[in-house]
């Protein structure tokens, strides 16, 4: 049998009903963030979980270049991304690599978002009535994940989110930041979804399954989803004239309860936590200062010497802050280097805060590469030193210190092409195209960018951007042109 006839069998089988294909697709998601989480519990590491994605990731996207129509292109991204990964070790050969095959495997992790979207596009084109099958399946992962959350807090093994204020609730995750995202972006997608199928009972129950999910995980982010989700959906419910004062009244309650007990809440507690744990350390930074000025005032008679005396004394001070907050990054750039590179700044809270000081960390290891590096990027194991990982904790600085200017560019591109097409449509006719499917799916792609923005839990972490993936598909479909609004599913 040729080519054709093998594509041609493919498509006849999964035309029959591709559906079922979908479902277990997305079902598998939270399936392996559950596997990922008790092997690392009980020290199995993320071997095995890490081959059953990249596996997942190899059979959909056969399927989408085989179901595809426009194979050369393709063809051409793919060769554009090989071209790109030998510039990108020949750059990191040059300075000596240390773990191509980890570097690879983080490369293919960071392509999987633009290409399981590739391949949502296919299947979209291939089979438009999917979008429905897409979107329920989006909610189908909502309660899965929250039936075991809750499973996990009733047997007593959910992660915590907060280990040093020993707060917030993860469930059965092995990410925090991954998981955050993920829950803040199903949490509006299944509230309008509840909105427009006209049911309180549902809508209460998913306003309270999703706001106590955000509300409990503890992150910042996370209880910011809430306000959007409840100002995103009053004003899609008001915009598509669907409006109703019960349905606002069940939104208005949850965001009420949640900001009225917002002291309570681990997020809360865990700045406070880490508040009063930096003000006592910058008094004993005070506490150090002082007693050098003393020093050094008792040592010397005049003031010329004295004030030169200080001097040194300060300096030395300024030393020891840097090379016991900061100790790592010290011994690998050099202390002087590091307070040069902090403007030698007394803060504590700026000394220790972790995600500027990893992409400190990886600015001064840029340096020691060639010119080259700013446009390819770095090896990512060169961004560990003594047992303590210096990635940064951003997904758009983390995607320029690996892949530099082009990487990043590349991303960001790929990202605003979505943007141009809510814009062009919503310009062109808003009336027809801002649906409350479209603000769902906007909802949801403008809190993933904001996790995008603030942490390191969508680009590069398979487990979440699988859901970045399934919403810019959702908004591509939703905007093309011949896209019909199927209502609101009375």
């Amino acid at each position: 049998m040729n080519n054709a006839g093998i594509i041609s069998k493919i498509k006849s089988r999964l035309s029959a009903n591709p559906q079922p294909a979908v479902y277990a697709l997305f079902a598998l998601q939270p399936l392996l963030n559950i596997l990922s989480y008790w092997t690392a519990r009980t020290g199995g590491g993320n071997t095995l979980t890490l081959l059953l994605r990249f596996g997942v990731l190899a059979v959909v996207a056969l399927a989408g270049f085989l179901l595809s129509g426009r194979k050369r292109r393709w063809l051409a991204a793919g060769a554009a991304c090989a071209l790109f990964w030998l510039c990108h070790m020949a750059v990191c050969a040059s300075v000596g690599y240390e773990d191509w095959i980890s570097d690879l495997t983080n490369f293919v992790r960071v392509l999987q978002m633009p290409l399981f979207t590739g391949c949502f596009l296919v299947f979209l084109r291939w089979k438009p009535e999917l979008l429905r099958t897409m979107e329920r399946a989006l909610l189908l992962n909502f309660w899965l994940i929250s039936a075991c959350v809750l499973l996990s807090v009733v047997t007593g093994t959910s992660a915590i989110t907060y280990t040093n204020s020993q707060c917030g609730v993860m469930g059965w995750a092995a990410n925090s930041n991954a998981q955050s995202a993920i829950l803040s972006a199903l949490t509006p997608v299944a509230v309008l979804y509840a909105c427009r199928r006209n049911s309180l009972p549902r809508l209460i129950l998913t306003v309270a399954a999703g706001f106590l999910q955000l509300y409990f995980f503890g992150t910042r982010l996370a209880f910011g989803a809430i306000l959007v989700t409840v100002a995103g959906a009053s004003l899609a419910m008001i915009l598509t004239k669907k409006f109703t004062i019960p349905k606002a009244a069940i939104l208005l309650a949850g965001v009420i309860l949640c900001v009225a007990t917002v002291r309570l809440s681990p997020m809360y507690l865990n700045q406070y936590t880490y508040n009063s744990e930096m003000d006592l350390k910058q008094g004993w930074e005070a506490g150090i200062y002082e007693k050098a000025k003393q020093e050094a005032e008792e040592e010397f008679s005049s003031d010329s010497e004295a004030d030169s005396a200080r001097k040194d004394a300060d300096h030395k001070a300024l030393r020891y802050i840097y090379e016991f907050y900061a100790p790592k990054i010290c011994a690998r750039f050099g202390t002087e280097r590091v307070m040069e590179a902090y403007d030698y700044t007394q803060d504590v809270r700026t000394i220790t805060a972790a995600r500027p000081r990893k992409i400190l960390f990886c600015k001064l290891l840029m340096e020691e590469y060639p010119f080259a590096a700013r446009l390819f990027g770095t090896e990512l194991s060169r961004m560990t030193y003594d047992g303590e990982i210096f990635d940064v904790e951003n997904d758009f600085p983390g995607i320029f210190f690996l892949y530099g200017a082009m990487g990043l560019a590349a991303m960001v591109g790929f990202l605003l092409y979505f943007v141009w097409r809510i814009l062009r449509c919503l310009i062109r006719d808003f009336r027809r195209y801002f649906t409350m499917k479209a603000a769902a799916a906007g909802m949801a792609f403008s809190l993933l960018l904001a996790y995008c923005v603030f942490t390191a839990g969508v680009l590069r972490r398979p487990e979440a951007s699988f859901y970045l993936s399934a919403v810019l598909a959702l908004i591509w479909h939703l905007s093309s042109r011949d896209y019909v609004d199927e209502g609101a599913e009375q």
